[in-house]
């Protein structure tokens, strides 16, 4: 598959992908899980990479984590601000594919 990016970030995709991702996302077999590391985010914006914390999560966006993979699936936790707006509080986890994961990206939730 391929990704264009432009200004840093895949171009046309629902959540800020940055080109960091770039080989994760482009591989010319399957996407493998292990391309991701638990800890990677994806916010709904390039606000998220941008804006400092405080004024980003008054912007009421999700956030993408990866929270873990085996060797077929990718565990990801959906992220929104709390109701004060201080903190991230998960919303909900699934277990997804890579290709279901780019999908989301792509996409949006």
């Amino acid at each position: 598959m391929s990704v264009a990016f432009k200004d840093g970030f895949a171009k046309g995709f629902a959540f800020a992908v940055p080109e960091a991702f770039a080989d994760s996302l482009t591989q010319e077999d399957k996407i493998k899980p292990e391309r991701f590391n638990p800890g990677d985010v994806f916010y709904e914006s390039v606000d998220g990479y941008k804006l400092e914390w405080g004024q980003y999560l008054k912007k009421g966006e999700r956030v993408i984590q990866v929270a873990g993979y085996d060797k077929t699936d990718l565990v990801i936790k959906i992220l929104k601000p709390n109701k004060k707006n201080t903190e991230l509080e998960e919303i909900e986890s699934r277990n997804v594919s890579p290709e279901q994961l780019l999908q989301i990206l792509k996409e949006g939730l």
